[in-house]
């Protein structure tokens, strides 16, 4: 009981001393530690605090996709923090820093604070200008979920290309786009979507924002990725894993790149906002 109550201040210490002191309480404190004083903290059931939704979707031990819960995510970082610090290690610059650390300890303490004081409601997501560079001859693909409006937003931020490819389970593709708009191919997507058997052109941009299709897009592009660098844009809040396998993969795939991390929200009423966490590889 005496350990349960010192996490609590360590925790919040961590909202102001950043990633290496979330790093600290994961290595001395077992994880229903962790839980028993956010519990506690909390003021709510453990069962209640079990189940609260994390916003991701995890992996069962038998494979199953399910939606993460705090605990599920609690137990993700706890057990691999060292890929979270190998991360961390490879960001670019001190925002990417600040948005990491404060995403990581969301996981280990679910509190809102945490995820709006990163959040970046100036620039638009996928398409920072201050890190993501667009040109007239572009090639862009965008592997995106179905219903999404896929192609404005980059005419909207970006305007320029040579050619886009849409990756979608779709309906009508394309009846809102301008009659102006050429060069833009829509195809339907799958999981084991294969960029590189797909599109021989040079690819300059990838933007992933689909279930479960991060790591399977990634290795299906490889190729691309290794030889030709095209600029990456990857949701990594779909699972809760992404946090350390995409950037790992990436790197391993390209060792040149450098690392960018932004958060965003949508509905940000809500008790529970609707968040992304995004990558980019430039």
């Amino acid at each position: 009981m005496k350990k349960q109550k010192s996490i609590m201040p360590r925790i919040r210490k961590a909202m102001t001393d950043g990633f290496d002191a979330t790093v600290q309480i994961l290595q001395t404190c077992r994880p229903d530690e962790i839980f028993d004083a956010v519990t506690n903290d909390t003021k709510v059931t453990p069962f209640e605090m079990a189940n609260y939704p994390a916003g991701v979707l995890s992996t069962t031990h038998n494979g199953q996709v399910v939606k993460g819960t705090y605990l599920t995510s609690l137990k993700e970082i706890h057990t691999n923090i060292g890929g979270y610090e190998n991360f961390y290690s490879m960001l670019y610059d001190e925002e990417s820093k600040r948005v990491f650390a404060n995403m990581s300890l969301y996981r280990v303490y679910p509190f809102n604070k945490l995820a709006n004081d990163v959040c970046d409601s100036v620039n638009p997501i996928f398409f920072d200008e201050n890190i993501i560079k667009t040109g007239k001859t572009e090639v862009f693909a965008d592997i995106c979920d179905p219903g999404e409006d896929t192609v404005s937003p980059y005419l909207r931020h970006c305007g320029r290309y040579s050619r886009i490819y849409v990756y979608e389970v779709f309906e009508n593709p394309g009846e809102d786009l301008p009659e102006k708009c050429k060069d833009i191919v829509f195809r339907k997507t799958s999981a084991d979507l294969n960029l590189d058997a797909e599109i021989k052109e040079r690819l300059s941009f990838i933007k992933i924002d689909a279930s479960g299709a991060g790591i399977n897009t990634i290795e299906g592009a490889a190729g691309h990725i290794k030889n030709h660098s095209p600029k990456l844009a990857v949701n990594i809040s779909r699972f809760d894993t992404d946090f350390r396998e995409i950037p790992s993969l990436i790197h391993s795939i390209n060792p040149n790149y450098k690392f960018y991390v932004r958060h965003y929200h949508f509905n940000p009423e809500k008790p529970l906002p609707d968040m992304k966490t995004i990558l980019y590889a430039v």
